[in-house]
């Protein structure tokens, strides 16, 4: 994956409708997208954690808690930052919210709208 500045990066999960409509929203905003959808790329370990440093996000905000998976092998254990990406890159199911880059601007989209925000 490659990140520049003058385009919109948008990680997310493809089979999430709420992922799918920010990415609508977003094709409607920017000309110059880049679309990683965890489910279908790798993501290396060092462009995660850049990717978050620019946020104010923890991975560990970026995990459906809702999920079986969270719930049964997951839930009140504690990971580090690479550790929780490690988890999503072999989940990618668990990825709830989608991470919008654009600019000098980052952030986890809660909502769709939430592009706006950023874009």
């Amino acid at each position: 994956m490659h990140f520049k500045k003058n385009e919109l990066t948008i990680v997310y999960n493809g089979n999430h409708y709420k992922s799918k409509q920010t990415l609508g929203i977003a094709r409607s905003l920017v000309r110059k997208i880049n679309v990683q959808d965890i489910t279908n790329h790798q993501i290396s370990v060092n462009l995660f954690c850049t990717l978050l440093s620019r946020t104010s996000v923890s991975p560990k905000q970026l995990i459906n808690k809702a999920d079986p998976y969270y719930q049964q092998e997951l839930k009140n254990r504690q990971f580090t930052d690479e550790g929780w990406f490690y988890i999503l890159k072999n989940n990618p199911h668990l990825l709830i919210n989608p991470l919008v880059f654009y600019k000098d601007k980052g952030g986890i989209c809660l909502t769709p709208t939430d592009i706006l925000k950023i874009a």
